[in-house]
């Protein structure tokens, strides 16, 4: 008998008790960084009718 009940689980066996479906492999988890965009470039404001 371990310290606890996790203790002498496998990390597999305690990933599927624990984490259930929340866990996900390196693949899922591997995606593209993409670069940052400034959306405010190329963005022209339209200006409004000041009063004089």
């Amino acid at each position: 008998m371990g310290l606890n009940e996790f203790s002498d689980m496998t990390f597999e066996e305690f990933r599927k008790m624990c984490c259930g479906n929340v866990v996900w492999t390196e693949e899922e988890l591997d995606c593209d960084i993409h670069k940052y965009k400034d959306l405010r470039k190329d963005n022209v404001t339209p200006e409004r009718d000041q009063p004089e």
